[in-house]
């Protein structure tokens, strides 16, 4: 059978407490409303949150490790540091935006701007770590300045090998040459013809040439390894750029999702003070309630037990019944029922005034039923026992029982 909510057409109008107590019945004070109403997109925003923070931290170390590693002698403790170091500005910034949702939710105008203004520099921090981190290891890859100088180098190395191994050879030949000469003078080969100076000549030429050769192809080779650098650079900040416009829309991700994840956590954490003052407030009302109404009945039952107490004791302390009692003993044990009934419970029965004056007697009326007293005791208060027996049942709130006659 489905529930019924409590409304005022059931009971009437409501006071503001019975509405407030009546909201509880209802379950109307839920504590996080928002997580429910907003729980898959607070599921997606912790997603795309926890994935951006991961990439970020994974990004920035590369940068990070290049500043600390130099510092620290252990690689392993470098490694270590720029982990933990890049994990504690991630939980700083969730942190700082936590506390700016919160005070700005409460419009603490001062204070969330100051934490505002950290939040932007250490965001601003996370960010340049991060992007440049990136976009510096991936241009790493596709970097060619190491194989470009490489390159020159060894053909630099070639080309010189074989300039000097070819001057070697024409200066050998030029020794050879002034080793034998082919002109006479006095009988004895003694001096170089013409033809072998003329052959010296060609070779000391041809060394220039070798040498002048040299210079030109390694500066043509210097230029081509200048042009491919300038290409290289012009892909490696093409790669940079990418990566660096890629890591810049993952932390914007980033700083929207843990945005709006400690904007929900504020807001939550915001509607449970508010219910848990609501609540305070109902559990006080409820106390004083109960207290009033403890007081209330316990007083009535000590009132209504001390009566019927003293009740039970005359009752108990007589041997005859209460018809024949005397008179003035039944007035005495009426009058006391009535002054403890009035100090306990506040009620007190009206008495009729005697009339002083020896041998008159006023016109009175029963205290019970109202009936007139004729013929009755000037001190009779009740017209018969079955009102005067009423009226003591009344005020002391107990049954009286007869004892049988002997």
């Amino acid at each position: 059978m489905k529930n019924e909510l409590i409304n005022e057409s059931t009971f009437g109008n409501f006071t503001p407490g019975d509405k407030i107590l009546t909201k509880i019945a209802n379950n109307q004070f839920t504590t996080h409303r928002y997580s429910k109403e907003w729980k898959i997109l607070i599921l997606l925003a912790l997603l795309f949150d926890v994935t951006a923070v991961t990439l970020t931290v994974y990004a920035g170390y590369f940068y990070l490790s290049e500043l600390i590693t130099p510092i620290l002698e252990s690689k392993e403790l470098a490694i270590i540091s720029t982990i933990v170091i890049l994990i504690l500005l991630e939980f700083l910034v969730h942190f700082l935006l936590a506390k700016f949702f919160k005070f700005a939710l409460k419009w603490h105008g001062l204070t969330a701007t100051s934490i505002l203004i950290f939040l932007s520099l250490v965001y601003f921090l996370s960010f340049q770590m991060s992007t440049n981190g990136l976009s510096i290891n991936e241009s790493k890859k596709v970097s060619k300045v190491e194989f470009i100088e490489n390159n020159l180098n060894t053909e630099i190395e070639n080309i010189q090998l074989e300039t000097k191994e070819n001057i070697k050879y024409y200066k050998n030949e030029i020794a050879t040459i002034k080793a034998n000469p082919s002109g006479w003078i006095n009988g004895k080969r003694s001096v170089l013809t013409s033809q072998q100076l003329k052959d010296i000549k060609e070779y000391n030429g041809t060394i220039n040439e070798l040498r002048q050769t040299e210079r030109t192809n390694i500066k043509e080779l210097q230029e081509q390894a200048h042009q491919d650098k300038a290409n290289n650079l012009t892909e490696v900040t093409a790669t940079a750029n990418k990566y660096y416009a890629f890591i810049s829309i993952l932390m914007l991700i980033e700083l929207i999702a843990s945005g709006f994840l400690m904007f929900s956590w504020s807001k939550i954490q915001n509607e449970n003070d508010t219910e848990q003052h609501v609540k305070s407030k109902v559990i006080d009302i409820s106390k004083q309630v109960d207290a009033s109404i403890t007081e209330l009945y316990t007083n009535r039952f000590v009132a209504l037990q001390n009566g019927l107490s003293i009740a039970l004791q005359q009752h108990n302390n007589s041997s005859i019944p209460l018809e024949i009692l005397s008179q003035e003993h039944q007035e005495q044990t009426i009058q006391k029922a009535e002054i403890i009934n009035k100090n306990n419970v506040g009620f007190e029965m009206k008495t009729n005034t005697r009339n002083t004056t020896p041998g008159t007697i006023k016109k009175k009326e029963c205290l019970f039923c109202g009936a007139e007293l004729v013929g009755m005791h000037p001190a009779a208060k009740y017209c018969n026992a079955e009102c005067r027996k009423q009226a003591w049942e009344l005020k002391t709130g107990a049954k009286l029982k007869y004892k049988s006659k002997k």
